[in-house]
């Protein structure tokens, strides 16, 4: 099994929302007092969570999917508006200040523009990467897979960049389109040959 950076990070912050989920209800529960009801909810559907994600690998294959493509996701987006809740409150009732809340505001959008490629990216490890190859099956060449994950993540990180910051991105499209076209230049020769 080889191990996949872009399937590290998504594993690692999936775990890490379903963390900061458990922590802020419980310190909800404890502190606040608010919305006990809610909370309990939170810290059984965050347990629930955290265990699936952590026996992913064992358990069937269409349990899998469901969970990565629909459940997990949908849990995600409500943790994390739990958590923005959360800090709301945190921020009127303690002790952060408001510019420790502009920045968690600004970490918690831009989970928000990655969960589903945090989804994605797993399901793809656990549904193509590391599927044993038997019979007639095709094995997806390492430079489509890299391909693949670039576009997941790259996708979004151009939308967190011209929404979240606020970065114009046509400098950068432009760029990138002509650097495209001079390596698909220099590389027309060594295609042709290959095709041919």
């Amino acid at each position: 099994m080889k191990i996949n950076t872009f399937y590290g990070f998504s594993k690692v912050y999936l775990l890490l929302i379903l963390v900061i989920g458990l922590f802020s209800s419980f310190i909800e529960i404890s502190l606040l007092g608010w919305n006990i009801s809610w909370s309990a909810a939170q810290v059984i559907g965050s347990f629930l969570g955290l265990a699936v994600v952590l026996r992913l690998r064992n358990s069937s294959r269409y349990f899998r999917l469901l969970f990565l493509i629909l459940v997990l996701p949908i849990f995600t987006y409500l943790t994390l508006n739990y958590v923005y809740d959360a800090v709301g409150l945190l921020t009127k009732k303690t002790f952060l200040s408001e510019d420790n809340n502009t920045w968690l505001s600004k970490i918690l959008d831009l989970t928000y523009y990655y969960l589903i490629p945090i989804n994605f990216m797993i399901a793809y490890k656990y549904e193509i990467l590391d599927r044993p190859k038997v019979g007639g099956q095709v094995y997806v060449p390492e430079i489509i897979s890299l391909v693949v994950q670039v576009l997941l993540f790259g996708i979004p990180t151009l939308l967190v960049l011209s929404s979240v910051f606020g970065f114009q991105l046509t400098s950068i499209l432009a760029t990138s389109g002509v650097l495209a076209a001079v390596i698909g230049l220099a590389i027309q020769a060594n295609l042709s040959n290959m095709l041919s």
